[in-house]
């Protein structure tokens, strides 16, 4: 089962970076008309994914494609994945049974987004945004020598607002705050909030 679950997860991760290199080889001028996004993200939970792992994580990537459709808008797609990881004493339910005893708690969440987006100020400077699609997540506890392993799909939305900058005429730094929210699966919605910061070209 770990290992299928590994496989599924470089799977998706290998699937993300090559759609990615088509969507940007597809296009040659960003700056009139396309962008293509890598992000570096830090992640934290909240709601019941905070109730698994609550504290902040500096382990996850994306990439995302944007296209205007005219000169503040644009539509997208983006795929993240975010790693959230804690170690804890604290006690927790497992299938009705209470569980207590040191833990390394571990969610990989993998949302895959259509996306749209409005500019405004300056230079396109400031923008909003909407994402919605699926969500795949994956969440492991290990205790003593016990791993207990659940995988759920979501569909979800995710709003987010941000900031770029025009470092040269084909690349741009951006800053984005976004919130992923991930519609109830088997009791369990997934909730968690994500800093982008990203290079744009």
């Amino acid at each position: 089962m770990r290992a299928a679950n590994g496989r599924l997860r470089w799977a998706i991760a290998t699937a993300m970076a090559l759609l990615t290199t088509v969507v940007l080889s597809g296009s040659d001028a960003w700056a009139k008309d396309s962008w293509g996004i890598f992000n570096y993200e830090i992640s934290g939970g909240t709601g019941d994914t905070g109730d698994f792992v609550d504290q902040t994580s500096f382990r996850g990537i994306g990439f995302e494609g944007r296209w205007f459709t005219s000169r503040n808008m644009t539509a997208g797609v983006s795929f993240d994945w975010n790693v959230l990881h804690q170690k804890t004493g604290e006690a927790i339910v497992v299938d009705n049974v209470t569980v207590s005893g040191t833990q390394d708690r571990t969610l990989n969440a993998f949302p895959m987004l259509v996306t749209g987006h409005f500019y405004m100020g300056p230079d396109n400077m400031f923008f909003a945004g909407l994402g919605a699609g699926l969500y795949y997540e994956e969440r492991r506890l290990d205790i003593g020598i016990f791993s207990f392993d659940e995988d759920q799909w979501h569909l979800g939305v995710a709003p987010e607002v941000g900031v770029s900058y025009e470092i040269d005429y084909d690349i741009r730094a951006l800053l984005a705050l976004r919130y992923n929210y991930g519609f109830e699966t088997s009791d369990k919605t997934l909730q968690y909030w994500t800093l982008k910061v990203g290079i744009a070209y």
